[in-house]
């Protein structure tokens, strides 16, 4: 990153925390939602379902979990569940204790359901379930829910602090790197900083290049707060409660998110990354990440 631009996230960092100490008020949790010269082209304001496993569903705004498989191969130490409607229209992705076997065949996937039709080669069976939202799942017509290069991503969630989870809003898309993460946010011990991370350049040994950012804007325990990209032609920037945390302005890393194949997907999660110590509930519950809405907007044209 140029220094320009790690110098000018060190003045947004130490502004965060003037803020968030001497200036509350000068913080916010949302944003409006009409907002002039900007086209709001996806939401989820959580009012119903929105989500499904079916892509002949053509209503969904979301599949659940990542869209190659029910967990992830390098962390099988959770699979992807559904996440919880609630009352006052938010949605709750959990961490449960929620043990579940999956089954393989010779050449292909995992599957949820037991056999029927085939001698699997692998059964693996997993602890934990996680819920999470992709927006890259596949619609009838091959074309993924929705994906964007540039404009306006918002979310409004409230984040925990559970040792061995990790809370995560980002976007990647077809053809990876690119990556941003907008938040990972990590129960361990005390940490609670927003994890910014920028993934790009792939090299031929399966390696990549990535630059991230342990920010001043801190999680609020039991307090809703607004995460948003700004993501235009030549920068990325992040605000926080409505103030400015981050930016990246260095030509050898934003071309990469200039390419015209960036486009990319909205994802929502928890995952379970390492040993989890607090005890669930009557219900296996561990951990909930509570999303009140996302909105992605694009210049007018």
């Amino acid at each position: 990153m140029s220094s320009c631009d790690r110098i000018a996230n060190k003045f947004y960092q130490r502004r965060y925390k003037f803020y968030s100490k001497f200036w509350k008020r000068k913080l916010k949790n949302h944003s409006p939602k009409i907002k002039p010269n900007l086209d709001l082209v996806f939401e989820d304001d959580f009012d119903e379902v929105s989500w499904s496993r079916k892509s002949a569903d053509t209503w969904r705004k979301w599949g659940i979990g990542e869209h190659w498989g029910p967990f992830h191969p390098a962390n099988a130490r959770y699979w992807w569940t559904e996440p919880i409607l609630n009352n006052d229209s938010t949605v709750s992705c959990q961490t449960k204790i929620e043990p579940k076997t999956f089954y393989r065949k010779e050449e292909g996937g995992y599957w949820y359901s037991p056999p029927v039709n085939f001698d699997p080669v692998e059964e693996i069976t997993i602890q934990h379930s996680c819920g999470g939202l992709s927006s890259a799942h596949k619609n009838p017509d091959g074309e993924s829910i929705f994906k964007q290069q540039y404009g306006r991503w918002e979310c409004r969630c409230r984040v925990p602090a559970d040792k061995g989870v990790r809370s995560a809003y980002w976007m990647w898309g077809s053809d990876w790197p690119p990556e941003i993460d907008v938040f990972e946010i990590d129960g361990r011990s005390e940490h609670s900083d927003q994890k910014i991370n920028l993934h790009y350049n792939r090299h031929e040994d399966g390696s990549h290049d990535s630059i991230g950012s342990t920010l001043g804007a801190q999680r609020r325990d039991g307090e809703w707060q607004e995460y948003v990209l700004q993501w235009s032609p030549g920068k990325i920037e992040m605000y926080t409660d409505g103030i400015k945390i981050f930016r990246c302005t260095t030509k050898d890393i934003v071309k990469w998110y200039d390419d015209p194949i960036a486009k990319m997907w909205v994802l929502l999660y928890q995952a379970v990354i390492d040993d989890t110590i607090k005890e669930p509930d009557e219900n296996g519950i561990i951990s909930s990440f509570d999303i009140d809405y996302v909105r992605v907007y694009k210049n007018k044209e």
